[in-house]
């Protein structure tokens, strides 16, 4: 028996060994985390909730820019939808914070395996909507510069 066994038997006997040379070493009870039940493969992030809010304003922007579109297009034909026209002309701005919003948040939320196809279809959505939100501000454009 070397000095530093402890004594298990006799008058000197140590019950309870002392947690002093277990935190010298390193092996106390709480030095390590416990072993991951998974295999130790982190899980990807929950976004589903970022996908389908991408989807929804990329269908939002699709929408309203189509609606947009259509209201310009009928204004020629009919005066009474000249004050619709101005109005959702105004809207355009909301349009592309939309579209930039919904994207953004599409192209985060397709490295989440829940959701990837709502994010993927939130992307197509928004870069739709983006592409006819150009080529409506370039026609609203040209027809003030026309004007």
């Amino acid at each position: 028996m070397s000095q530093f066994d402890l004594e298990t038997e006799g008058p000197f006997a140590v019950k309870n060994p002392p947690d002093f040379y277990r935190e010298q070493d390193g092996y106390g009870p709480d030095r390590y985390a416990p072993y991951p039940q998974d295999g130790g493969r982190r899980s990807r992030p929950y976004r589903y909730g970022m996908a389908l809010t991408g989807f929804i304003l990329g269908l939002f922007s699709v929408l309203s820019t189509g609606t947009v579109l259509l209201l310009i297009l009928f204004a020629t034909q009919h005066d009474f939808l000249a004050f619709w026209v101005g109005l959702s002309v105004l809207s355009l701005p909301l349009i592309a914070i939309a579209g930039i919003t919904g994207l953004v948040l599409s192209i985060i939320a397709v490295r989440s395996s829940r959701g990837a196809k709502f994010a993927i279809a939130g992307i197509c959505l928004n870069a739709l909507g983006m592409l006819a939100f150009g080529f409506l501000s370039l026609a609203v454009l040209i027809g003030i510069m026309a004007a």
